[in-house]
């Protein structure tokens, strides 16, 4: 949830304006988890789960910003139709 805040605030920054979602989503997401991990990973396997617990939460921002833009896109279609045959 905090990778999904973070870019939906950026993406309104004038610089960040040109940059897809989905960067900010992968660049917050690992700013996320190295922020709350406790102490620096020591091996190799530890910092690789790392980057793929931020490159999971990165998906999971994205796609569920993706979920929720298509069903309202979805919903939006369904009353245009319904009120083009109601209204004949």
């Amino acid at each position: 949830m905090a990778t999904l805040l973070l870019t939906q605030m950026a993406h309104r920054l004038p610089g960040l304006k040109q940059l897809p979602d989905y960067w900010l989503d992968v660049g917050f997401g690992e700013l996320v988890f190295g922020l709350s991990s406790p102490v620096l990973p020591s091996g190799v396997a530890a910092w690789v789960a790392l980057l793929l617990n931020g490159l999971l939460v990165a998906a999971v921002a994205t796609g569920s910003v993706h979920l929720v833009s298509s069903s309202i896109l979805l919903q939006e279609t369904i009353q245009r139709d319904d009120h083009k045959y109601t209204s004949r």
